[in-house]
């Protein structure tokens, strides 16, 4: 193709990109200005980084391979069933029993990941909850009339509202931060009701999300252990972080973790679907920001009613450092944040899901 090129410009365009040619170039000849151009220059895309379960793609579950068998249907609805697997309509659950990431470096690097994260939360969280009431009468040093005015600052900085939003304002970065960093190494899960979720949506296989849970658990452990070392007179005085209340009766709690968790579930399986991802461009970018919230939203709600779980681990620490009183309300802390998890896979899955 030829065509008029005014002098002392040349635009030559290849693929979908246009490019531009000053005439200042000793090549940009004056007396060559009518010659055929035919650049091919590839076109360039932003790729949308982010993936389902925000793993790798070679870390993420696999299609279920087993041909579902058809039951019927029930009000017009079509029931398939396959080995651990069933699916209503729009709604899929099952489990993913592959077993070839036992063979892949990236998985155990992806289960150290989410040890690592599991310990760090722990250990930031645990230490505000537990060491920031000696912040007014140990650090400001302010001047002291008596023990009635200690103990009057120590409750207004201890029990107020001001700490409850301390509190929950560190959940809720804590979380993001580790989000951020984890989520292209294991998900950045953190948290054993989302890997549970993920793995019954078979985002994660059965043998991830059974590492995940293990190695959450021993981080968990081990990052309180290491934030009780620091003070342990001060660290048992302040309860350890553990969750739990006399208050309110356990249905209540339970109750309470539940939507808390599906919250939180939701919010997860919104921020890391690659379909809104591909029509909204900055959902991605945004993903540990809004789980953050989410975390942030859900603790300001429950601090006073529980002291907030939404996540197994995070109460599991606690009680195996405290032992004793720590473990008769654990079990609130496990059902609820699971029972939630499911629900919010359902509810995604099936209602919400682009």
């Amino acid at each position: 193709m030829e065509k008029e090129v005014p002098e002392g410009r040349r635009t030559a365009t290849g693929g979908r990109i246009p490019q531009t040619f000053s005439g200042d170039s000793p090549r940009d000849d004056p007396k060559k200005r009518r010659e055929r151009v035919d650049i091919d220059i590839p076109a360039v895309s932003a790729p949308i980084m982010l993936s389902e379960g925000m793993l790798p793609k070679s870390a993420k579950a696999e299609t279920y391979s087993a041909k579902p068998f058809r039951v019927g249907k029930i009000a017009g609805v079509a029931l398939d069933v396959g080995y651990l697997y069933f699916r209503i309509d729009g709604v899929s659950l099952g489990l993913d029993l592959s077993l070839n990431e036992f063979r892949s470096a990236a998985f155990y690097r992806a289960v150290l990941a989410e040890m690592i994260g599991t310990m760090a939360l722990l250990f930031f969280v645990v230490c505000t909850i537990c060491y920031r009431s000696d912040f007014a009468a140990g650090a400001v040093k302010p001047k002291i009339v008596d023990e009635a005015q200690r103990s009057f600052i120590s409750a207004a900085v201890t029990v107020g509202a001001a700490a409850q939003l301390l509190i929950a304002v560190q959940f809720g970065a804590v979380i993001a931060v580790l989000v951020y960093v984890l989520s292209p190494v294991s998900g950045g899960h953190i948290n054993p009701a989302i890997t549970f979720a993920q793995t019954i949506t078979r985002k994660i296989t059965l043998l991830r999300g059974v590492c995940y849970t293990g190695a959450q658990f021993g981080g968990a452990a081990l990052g309180t252990v290491i934030a009780a070392s620091l003070d342990w007179h001060a660290f048992t005085v302040a309860g350890g972080g553990a969750n739990g209340s006399s208050a309110f009766h356990p249905r209540s709690l339970v109750a309470a973790e539940i939507l808390a968790t599906a919250l939180l579930v939701l919010t997860v399986f919104s921020a890391i679907d690659s379909r809104r991802a591909a029509s909204v461009i900055h959902i991605g970018a945004l993903v540990p920001l809004a789980i953050g919230l989410a975390v942030l939203v859900a603790h300001l709600a429950l601090i006073p009613i529980d002291g907030t779980s939404i996540n197994p681990a995070r109460s599991f620490g606690p009680a195996l450092v405290l032992g004793n009183q720590a473990w008769k309300q654990f079990w609130i802390f496990v059902c609820g944040p699971y029972v939630g998890a499911l629900a919010a896979a359902v509810i995604y899955e099936g209602l919400l899901k682009a």
